[in-house]
């Protein structure tokens, strides 16, 4: 279907027509290569100083994954429109909560009722007491 796609669009008409197999290898490549210069630009984004561009970004994106890869990304026409599909809104989307690393947990394992008495839920038994119960120990 990619294929007959391909072979169909203006570029396919100018290369000529387009294997499956082929089709399948392009985009594994370029699936890749997306994939890592999502995460680059999403490195980028946490480095983002005051006042700097959309363009700046775009800049410290490539060079991260020059770094990593060893090669310049060369498929960025495909990340522009691939940036927006569902698979990579969640690997280009800022994270919340800003640079906090901790959850908040209520740590009280106690809950009160609404006459004041307080009921403790028995924690299970791990698996170190359930043998020892069960060897006589």
């Amino acid at each position: 279907r990619v294929a007959h796609l391909y072979s169909s669009s203006p570029h396919g008409l100018e290369d000529g027509e387009r294997e499956p197999g082929q089709c399948k290898k392009r985009w594994h490549r370029i699936n890749d290569d997306v994939n890592k210069f999502c995460a680059a630009y999403s490195a980028s984004e946490r480095q983002l100083r005051s006042g700097e561009s959309d363009t700046d970004l775009l800049k410290k994106a490539h060079e991260i994954f020059f770094a990593d890869q060893a090669k310049k990304f060369t498929f960025e026409h495909a990340w522009c429109t691939l940036r927006f599909e569902q698979k990579w809104l969640s690997l280009n989307a800022p994270k919340a909560g800003g640079g906090e690393k901790r959850k908040n947990v209520e740590t009280t394992t106690q809950a009160s009722t609404t006459d004041g008495v307080v009921d403790v839920d028995p924690r299970p038994e791990g698996i170190k007491a359930a043998k020892a119960r069960r060897n006589g120990g």
